[in-house]
């Protein structure tokens, strides 16, 4: 089992739409919490489109952005039941292969202290109601100074708060694999902060049910918070054995990426990012112009389907086969290119004069003489760029 959230930071950019679809796939997550998505109610739909496989649970009812978006792989999960709330989803899910019913609370917290305070509430309430229980998300609060790297100390009440609602549901923090911090705001050394922010929760059911859990916190990507994978491997599944090796020691580089606050390392980040946004939008634009598919509005990942629109409209511009004036077929391409020249040759080498006798009998519409002189003069600059730039952007012209 694989269920993972993700603070995406904004959902309407179609980058993060095809970063998202890249992520469930090569992740083989069976359930998403996506938050802070950003996304107006009626481009919903349209962006759902896009994850055809996946059932999309939203809390627009509680929240007119629809904070929290939780996509559910419905040939792998079955829903049971849900609570909406403004802060979280609660879900009790069946997973189909093992056939096991667990719950689990995706969370985005308020920016807002006393606000979040209605969530501690919300989830004390389900402490008693639940058996296996796991919650994860962006929880919008540090438990201690060790969590934050950075200016800007976390709030005495809102560490207590947390803290005791924490004890009352009986949940444990479940230790990550890899990197300690969650979020970053991705600013100079000198007001660059690091925080652990996303977290992933359990109560002792849980760990009793899905004794071999564990949390990877992955790379972030195009947002400014890691996402958060929990695995849950077949019990009967031999666990791969990790071995340190003393050669690794001998890299130049080894030890010289522990500081998040090296300037030189953050500015080498930021320039990574930009020079990966700028290569996924001209792949986005690439693939859209070559397919000629304009009906879709939203972003879709660089698939097989798209390829092959590709690969069709090329074979569209290829005559492999024709019939000459003779009759007779002509194949490859050679001889068809050959059987065109020999026909606008027969068609258009010929001087012959003008036969002008039957215009005064044809009937319909005729271009006055006047104007004659007008489809005759010169064309300027100026028009040809007006006719350039009349076509659409994802046209190009010849």
């Amino acid at each position: 089992m694989r269920v993972s959230s993700w603070n995406i930071r904004g959902f309407n950019d179609p980058i993060k739409q095809q970063e998202v679809r890249g992520y469930l796939r090569d992740n083989k997550v069976e359930v998403l919490g996506l938050l802070e998505t950003r996304v107006k109610i009626y481009n919903f739909a349209a962006i759902c489109s896009l994850f055809p496989s996946y059932l999309v649970i939203n809390n627009y009812s509680h929240h007119y952005n629809g904070r929290i978006w939780v996509f559910l792989d419905i040939r792998r999960v079955t829903l049971v039941s849900s609570y909406v709330h403004d802060q979280l989803i609660h879900l009790e899910l069946q997973h189909n292969a093992s056939n096991k019913t667990f719950h689990i609370s995706f969370v985005y917290g308020s920016n807002d202290a006393e606000h979040r305070e209605r969530l501690w509430v919300e989830l004390t309430g389900f402490a008693s109601k639940v058996t296996n229980w796991i919650l994860m998300g962006d929880w919008n609060i540090v438990r201690s100074m060790e969590e934050r790297i950075g200016p800007n100390p976390p709030s005495v009440r809102d560490m207590l708060a947390f803290n005791q609602c924490i004890l009352n549901c009986q949940l444990d923090d479940l230790h990550s694999l890899s990197c300690e911090y969650t979020w970053t705001n991705k600013q100079d050394a000198a007001t660059r902060v690091w925080s652990r922010l996303d977290r992933v929760l359990s109560n002792p059911l849980w760990l009793i049910h899905f004794p071999t859990t564990q949390v990877h916190v992955l790379p972030a990507g195009v947002s400014d918070h890691f996402p958060l994978l929990v695995t849950v491997a077949d019990i009967n599944t031999p666990r791969k054995r990790f071995s340190y090796l003393n050669c690794w020691e001998a890299h130049e580089e080894y030890g010289t990426r522990g500081n998040p606050l090296d300037q030189a390392l953050i500015v080498k980040e930021r320039e990574l990012l930009q020079a990966y946004l700028v290569l996924k939008q001209a792949e986005h634009s690439s693939l859209l112009q070559r397919a000629k598919f304009q009906s879709i509005k939203f972003n879709d990942a660089p698939t097989s389907y798209y390829f092959s629109r590709i690969a069709s409209r090329k074979h569209q511009g290829i005559i492999g086969k024709l019939k000459d004036m003779q009759g007779m077929y002509r194949d490859g391409i050679s001889a068809v290119n050959q059987a065109f020249v020999e026909y606008y040759q027969w068609l258009l080498g010929k001087h012959s004069p003008v036969d002008t006798s039957l215009m005064d009998s044809l009937d319909g519409p005729r271009f006055p003489v006047s104007g004659s002189e007008e489809i005759c003069k010169d064309i300027d600059d100026k028009e040809i760029k007006n006719a350039l730039f009349s076509i659409a952007p994802n046209k190009s012209p010849g």
